[in-house]
């Protein structure tokens, strides 16, 4: 177990890593906490992958270029408000899923995203696991 979640530490730094620190500079504070969420994400479906067909019905190679995209997306969509509906699209239709070719991957996919992207992402003292507060210095106050 321990190694597990050294290795999921590993991907989601190197998620964070990928995303320019400029998106973080120029984005207000509900669009930091959903490329931070974004970031988990990632980090969780690449480690997934990890355990072959227990994982997904087909082998995928998600790529930090994916994020990099979803997460310049975000940015550009969500200036005021955020268009959920248009996120979630662009995110699983086209960026990630997009590569994903069989219905009940799709579905999982979605069902994960769906934890990350989502107006209650945006509350104060929103935990991703309960019991696991998250506290996050990329989305501190302006």
């Amino acid at each position: 177990r321990q190694m597990c979640i050294r290795d999921s530490a590993k991907s989601l730094a190197a998620a964070v890593e990928a995303v320019d620190c400029e998106v973080f500079s120029r984005s207000n504070e509900n669009v930091r906490k959903l490329v931070f969420g974004l970031c988990l994400f990632h980090a969780i479906i690449v480690e997934r992958g990890k355990f072959g067909a227990l994982a997904w019905n087909t082998p995928y190679e998600f790529s930090l270029t994916d994020l990099m995209v979803s997460a310049e997306q975000i940015v550009s969509l969500a200036k005021e408000e955020i268009p959920w509906e248009a996120v979630n699209y662009l995110t699983i239709d086209l960026n990630y899923g997009g590569q994903v070719s069989d219905p009940i991957d799709l579905r999982l996919l979605q069902t994960i995203l769906h934890d990350f992207q989502s107006p209650d992402i945006l509350t104060d003292n929103y935990t991703f696991s309960e019991g696991y507060p998250c506290t996050c210095l990329l989305y501190t106050s302006d």
